[in-house]
């Protein structure tokens, strides 16, 4: 899929609750991540009717985890 593998982007405090270090990422992002790794554009919308529906609600591919060439 063209992914860094064992890399963190950012940190969060033991339990996982806040962000302490790094940025956030949000779920939407990572489903943009996915879509960008299969070659769909993550800013695609699908239609319901005539009610455009986008398919990361906003989210941006995690650049940090592609493969620089």
């Amino acid at each position: 899929g063209g992914l860094q593998h064992g890399r963190a982007v950012g940190e969060t405090d033991e339990l996982a609750q806040k962000i302490v270090g790094g940025r956030s990422v949000s779920v939407p992002d990572w489903f943009a991540t996915i879509f960008a790794t299969m070659g769909i554009e993550p800013h695609l919308e699908l239609y319901a009717g005539d009610r455009p529906v986008p398919i990361t609600d906003g989210g941006v591919p995690i650049e940090e985890l592609f493969a620089k060439s």
